[in-house]
């Protein structure tokens, strides 16, 4: 496993949370691979199996960001955290895990912390450019203050 190979990896994971950041959303939505698929799934105690909260491949990304415009949605201010915490490579696959901390501004100035979880990645290598495959989002929290319409 190459040291570079890691590095972009983990440089592509830290450029998916600023382009969310700073609703780069064309940014964002290019990193995933055609027929790239992007999922919040969510463990609660009350319910006997796993929830998807949201399920949406690359071109249902882009029209969910495209709409953005149309719609009343107060959307703060963010601003993650990512830590990736494990890279492996296996030729032209590699999965990358990451635990995150997204946290809300208001127009006061005033910060909290709107939900953490773990993004778990699979990379596909396509034209020597690393494509993200699928991006399932393990959401901890399950009490978003004003659930968000876009991706976390």
């Amino acid at each position: 496993m190459s040291i570079s190979t890691q590095e972009t990896l983990r440089t592509l994971v830290h450029n998916s949370a600023r382009y969310l950041d700073g609703r780069a959303y064309e940014d964002y939505t290019a990193l995933f691979c055609e027929g790239g698929e992007y999922r919040i799934e969510v463990d609660a105690p009350e319910c006997p199996s796993r929830m998807t909260w949201m399920l949406l491949n690359r071109e249902e990304l882009v029209t969910r960001f495209d709409s953005v415009p149309g719609h009343e949605w107060k959307l703060a201010t963010q601003t993650r955290l990512v830590t990736v915490g494990g890279i492996e490579i296996v030729e032209d696959h590699a999965a990358t895990s990451s635990s995150f901390c997204v946290y809300q501004t208001d127009g006061n100035g005033e910060s909290s912390c709107y939900a953490v979880g773990r993004y778990e990645d699979q990379w596909s290598l396509i034209h020597d450019e690393w494509k993200l495959a699928k991006r399932v989002v393990n959401l901890a929290t399950r009490l978003l203050p004003s659930p968000s319409p876009l991706p976390i």
